[in-house]
């Protein structure tokens, strides 16, 4: 299961997780729809920009003047894909900077990279605003490369992941499909990003209780660094599945524990 820039992913989780971590962490994205772009015939580039659809209705809802301005040149948004098909560590190239982002992905509801590319828009708005969207090569251009200059220092990326969570809070997916949002373009994200908009958001308790990684923008407030929360992540995310696959066949395959 591989798609283009999944390197970028497997890197940072090498990075921050190690060779033993890493594999673990990156199942779990790949499994729980954190990362849902692994799809036959090369499916998750169409997906990526549906989620680049929604990113544009995140921005919308709280800055309509912005939103209005980056589209003005009429184009896809192509500029964003390598951001969300690699959670910007194409796009970033400060590894710690990265190692932050996804501290805060991790655990959290599966649209919050969606929100963090929108709260980033945001942080450059004077930028983007004083850039001209007819010039479309210097435009593309300029907000592709956005990530590296807004996201210099893991500190950024906390600010920008914490930003992102209260405007998850506050607008959650579903709500994004509302009018002025078209009703094809509604049906279409409805079909291709069906557990996103389905998710309760930040702050909501999902059935049974809040996750034990519910880990958004906890890197100020976590007693725990964030290798330990790795750790902590690979654990309940992988742990399980280790056992059930490798452990307990070799110990049946002996007899059980005392043979």
């Amino acid at each position: 299961m591989y798609y283009q820039g999944l390197h970028d992913v497997a890197g940072v989780l090498l990075l921050g997780g190690g060779p033993a971590l890493a594999p673990l962490l990156l199942r779990h994205v790949l499994t729980t729809g954190g990362l849902p772009y692994a799809t036959p015939c090369g499916g998750g580039i169409p997906l990526a920009l549906d989620g680049l659809d929604l990113v544009m209705a995140v921005l919308r809802a709280g800055d309509p003047a912005l939103a209005a301005h980056v589209q003005a040149g009429g184009n896809a948004p192509h500029w964003g894909l390598s951001w969300l098909l690699t959670w910007f560590a194409h796009d970033v190239p400060d590894g710690a900077v990265s190692v932050r982002l996804f501290d805060g992905f991790l655990g959290a509801h599966p649209a919050l990279p969606l929100y963090v590319a929108a709260c980033l828009l945001a942080e450059a708005r004077a930028t983007v605003l004083a850039a001209d969207p007819e010039d479309a090569g210097s435009f593309h251009n300029l907000l592709k490369t956005l990530p590296a200059r807004v996201l210099r220092t893991p500190e950024d990326a906390g600010r920008l992941l914490i930003a992102a969570a209260a405007a998850l809070s506050a607008r959650p997916p579903a709500t994004l499909l509302a009018p002025p949002m078209p009703p094809l373009t509604a049906g279409r994200l409805q079909s291709s990003w069906p557990a996103v908009l389905r998710q309760p958001a930040c702050g909501e308790l999902p059935e049974g209780g809040q996750s034990p990684l519910h880990l958004v923008a906890l890197g100020e407030a976590s007693p725990f660094p964030a290798r330990q929360r790795a750790l902590m992540a690979a654990l309940l995310f992988g742990g399980i599945g280790v056992l059930v696959q490798w452990v307990l066949p070799a110990v049946l395959a002996r007899g059980g524990p005392g043979g």
